[in-house]
């Protein structure tokens, strides 16, 4: 599978949401807030807008079956 990598648009904020929400939505570890840390920090005077990049197709949805990497405990 090929994914091509762009510079993140401002109306790519909605599904990179929805793809945080999505990813941790399984995980044990998570609180389920993940997505209010990227939107803070998309809103932070830190954010440099040049450096943040996304799939040309930001998936919409996942297999059930996402999990953390084996490194991580």
């Amino acid at each position: 599978m090929t994914i091509n990598i762009r510079q993140e648009q401002s109306g790519d904020s909605l599904a990179i949401s929805n793809l945080v929400k999505t990813a941790f939505a399984n995980v044990a570890e998570s609180d389920h807030r993940e997505h209010f840390l990227v939107d803070r920090l998309h809103r932070s005077e830190s954010f440099v807008p040049q450096l943040s990049t996304a799939p040309s197709a930001i998936p919409t949805h996942f297999s059930n079956d996402l999990r953390l990497h084996p490194s991580v405990k």
